[in-house]
Formats: structure tokens, sequence, C-alpha cells
């Protein structure tokens, strides 16, 4: 099982307009952003390293995060939902694109022994999927 959802990103705007997209698609399907993480930034001011851009978006969907917390107390502890939208580096197959990737929280919950959690987890990844398969290519021009 692979633990992540994610596709190359279909748009004709570069890294700015595709987080742009990834927040709006997100919000359309009840997310909001709680958190932004500019891990570039981030090692470039502590560790003088030279990354491309790489943000994590830490998405909150409500509802489903009250109906894991009923389920399971501590949830806390895997929430929110981590999308990362980042440039894939040079030296790497498609270089200079730019690639969207939300965790798969069914992958996620499977350290949790909860039925009525993964049934969350299940409805959780269907709304992200759609998310990403949103501002992916289209499979022709991924051919």
């Amino acid at each position: 099982m692979t633990y992540h959802i994610s596709t190359l990103y279909g748009g004709s705007g570069g890294f700015d307009e595709a987080v742009a997209e990834v927040t709006g698609a997100l919000a359309d399907n009840g997310f909001s952003i709680l958190t932004t993480l500019d891990v570039a930034a981030t090692l470039r001011d502590r560790l003088d390293a030279d990354l491309p851009p790489y943000l994590i978006l830490g998405a909150c969907n409500p509802g489903f995060t009250l109906r894991s917390l009923h389920e399971e107390p501590r949830i806390g502890l895997m929430v929110p939902c981590n999308v990362v939208v980042r440039e894939i580096p040079a030296g790497q197959a498609d270089a200079g694109r730019i690639e969207i990737s939300a965790v798969d929280p069914v992958a996620a919950m499977m350290a949790i022994d909860n039925v009525g959690l993964i049934h969350v987890a299940q409805e959780i990844r269907g709304q992200l999927s759609r998310v990403v398969e949103r501002l992916g290519l289209d499979p022709a021009e991924a051919a």
C-alpha cells in the first residue's frame, strides 16, 4: 500500500498558481488550510540548503475531524491531512514539473486499531483523491 496520492500538476501556471489551485480545490471539498510550512525556505535559512519550492499544507475538514475525534480521542496526533506541493528537483524524472501529493489517510490510520476510524479515513481518501485528480495532467498529456 502506498502512503500518498500524487499527480503532476496539469495547470498552465507556475508554482504559486499551483498552490492557489490546490488551496481552492481543497476548499471546494470542505478543507481549510491550518498550516503552511515552507520547507525550502526553512532549510535555506537554517542549513543554507538550496532546494526547489516545497510547501506542506496542513488541510483540515472540520466535519471529518469531528467524526474522527468521536472515533479516536487521540487522533489529533495524526491530523491535519498533509498536502505537498513541490517542484521536482533537477536530476529526477520530470525535473522542473510541479507535483501535488496528499497523504493517504487510510495508510496513515493503519497504525490505529479502530474500524470506525478506517471508515472515516476511506471517505477522506475519496475527497483527497478528487482534489489531486482535478489538478493533475490530462491522461493524454501524461503519455
